[in-house]
């Protein structure tokens, strides 16, 4: 299948899309997550309420924000 990248996605785990199949980033390098939709009007519904507009609300979004921030960053 052929990907492609949403100029309007403004959420910064977004990473590319397909026919109804989200990657964003993963939780650790090299590692990407890949949501898939069971219906194409969920997957648009997701992908213009949290990829264009409130990303900040998604549960995804929410998940990997932990990485980036030191409180939950676990010693190594």
């Amino acid at each position: 299948m052929k990907s492609h990248v949403r100029r309007e996605a403004m959420c910064p785990y977004y990473r590319r899309e397909e026919q109804r199949r989200l990657f964003c980033e993963g939780p650790e390098e090299g590692v990407e997550l890949q949501l898939i939709f069971a219906r194409p009007r969920a997957f648009v519904n997701h992908l213009r309420r949290y990829c264009c507009r409130d990303w900040d609300h998604c549960r995804v979004a929410e998940m990997l924000e932990r990485k980036y921030d030191p409180q939950f960053r676990s010693p190594v």
